[in-house]
């Protein structure tokens, strides 16, 4: 997937008084949400962030930087940029940092990478450039006469950048945790998966069932996603029409480069849970 849902960060709401909302202002981030580069040491990318404004008034927008870490339970943490062990963030600079974009026009943000000049990096590392407008307090009177501040919606993008050292690094993976459930009437296998190398994974990983007799009951293709040095996705994995009964499951993880990953379980699908 490369849809802007993948890496939209979402809604939040910045001021919690009174009843009143407002909008920030409406914008896009054109382009993908996840840039990987492969790099070398003392290399340079420029690259930009192209922002749309499609509404009939100008809108304000800010870049800044922050380091990212997710896991496979949902949870995003957006920490200050050189935090965590594998950031790029000192590596990166954004200029301008604040955008005013006229009604139904477009502007970006430039962004350079200098990698610096050491032999002795390897693997993945990573930053976020976060786009969301400039939120500016407002007050507003009420019924009462009492003067209280309004609610303010805020849409937040956000732009992983990845550069990754070429020739250098492993992919390594660890399944934290597997459950066979029911969704809309099917049985799924959910898997919480942890990258655990230097390098970045986004592993395409499958499923083989076979019955009592041995025999082939299908392959069943799961979801791809990233995951950074440190980071754990949820990897789902349907298995539609699969008839009740015990299997063995031959899991395997491509994790590219012919780095491949086998896992073998027993799994139980009854008649009305699917587990």
């Amino acid at each position: 997937m490369k849809t802007a849902s993948k890496y939209l960060i979402g809604a939040m709401v910045l001021g919690m008084l009174g009843g009143h909302t407002a909008s920030a202002g409406t914008f896009s981030v054109i382009g993908k949400l996840g840039r990987d580069y492969t790099v070398s040491p003392g290399m340079s990318i420029v690259g930009r962030i192209i922002v749309k404004n499609p509404s009939v008034e100008p809108v304000e927008v800010e870049a800044r930087l922050a380091d990212y870490i997710f896991q496979a339970d949902g949870t995003n943490n957006f920490v200050e940029p050189g935090t965590l062990p594998r950031s790029n963030a000192s590596w990166v600079t954004i200029s301008p940092q604040q955008l005013v974009i006229p009604p139904n026009e477009t502007l970006s943000f430039s962004y350079r990478i200098d990698v610096p000049d050491d032999p002795d990096l390897e693997g993945s590392y990573w930053s976020i450039v976060l786009i969301s407008p400039v939120v500016k307090p407002y007050a507003v009177e009420s019924e009462e006469g009492k003067t209280v501040v309004g609610i303010q919606s805020v849409l937040q993008y956000g732009v992983q950048l990845a550069t990754h050292f070429s020739g250098t690094g492993s992919r390594e993976m660890k399944v934290l945790e597997s459950h066979l459930v029911e969704v809309d009437g099917e049985p799924q296998l959910e898997l919480q998966v942890a990258s655990t190398g230097t390098l970045m994974i986004r592993p395409r990983m499958w499923v083989e069932l076979f019955d009592e007799e041995g025999a082939s009951s299908g392959r069943f293709e799961g979801t791809s996603m990233r995951a950074y040095p440190g980071c754990s996705v949820r990897v789902q994995i349907p298995l539609s029409g699969v008839s009740a009964g015990s299997y063995t499951a031959l899991l395997v993880a491509d994790l590219g480069n012919d780095d491949l990953v086998g896992m073998r379980y027993q799994l139980e699908i009854d008649d009305g849970t699917g587990g």
